[in-house]
């Protein structure tokens, strides 16, 4: 393993536990990553498809939760029903969108009396019933959605959010539709960023994918991340 170069800061130390969710149909397994220092947000992280492997082990979720609990978010990744533990049969949707609600009620019961705000951050599948549920739940200060299967689910729900919203994506990603992602993209509260020489299995890039959402949990209303990264003026 090499070592961080001499003078790097060193990386803050996170706990991470077991955690279950009571779902609808059954508990649905789970992972806390808690930060060492302050907790200024807290975001449920959402996998890809299960029916294409997805779960919450996948590498892109498990960069994404430990990157982003030690820069201080309070970060739940957790397995859709039917996957890896959690009762239930996968519902193509609908029923993860009521996990997804279940896992905010879950984190929101973590936070304790600390009153951080509540994000969510979901990959592929994931982003598509994060954001959908995000938009139903009425507490979500923020959302982030990497690479979101535009032309396969339906995002015209965004153009009606409060919440600012970040997306993300590889240049090189084939699923993404490119007049879809250009609607949506048009949304007031919508933000984007696309990584040059990424596809939609983050084989390369990911650690600016961390970078990003990080960045933009810090300050969801500031503007600044998509100019940082796309080149927007």
């Amino acid at each position: 393993m090499t070592s961080p170069p001499s003078g790097s800061p060193p990386t803050p130390r996170v706990a991470e536990r077991a955690i279950q969710i009571a779902g609808e149909r059954g508990a649905l397994v789970g992972r806390l990553h808690v930060p060492a220092g302050d907790v200024r947000a807290a975001a449920v992280l959402c996998h890809p498809h299960p029916l294409y492997g997805g779960d919450m082990h996948n590498h892109v979720v498990d960069a994404l939760a430990c990157g982003l609990a030690a820069d201080g978010v309070l970060a739940l990744r957790f397995n859709f029903r039917g996957v890896g533990g959690s009762a239930g049969l996968h519902d193509g949707g609908p029923g993860e969108v009521r996990d997804v609600l279940a896992a905010f009620e879950a984190l929101r019961a973590e936070r304790g009396g600390r009153t951080v705000p509540l994000a969510v951050v979901g990959y592929s599948f994931g982003a598509a019933v994060g954001l959908a549920a995000a938009a139903q739940h009425g507490d979500v200060a923020a959302a982030v959605g990497v690479s979101p299967p535009f032309g396969r689910s339906d995002f015209c729900f965004l153009a009606d959010v409060a919440f600012p919203v970040l997306l993300i994506w590889g240049q090189d990603d084939a699923l993404v539709d490119a007049a879809a992602a250009q609607r949506v993209a048009a949304y007031q509260t919508v933000r984007t960023i696309v990584v040059p020489g990424a596809d939609h299995f983050w084989r390369t890039g990911v650690e600016r994918v961390v970078a990003a959402a990080a960045a933009f949990l810090r300050a969801p209303g500031s503007g600044s991340t998509a100019r940082a990264e796309d080149g927007r003026d």
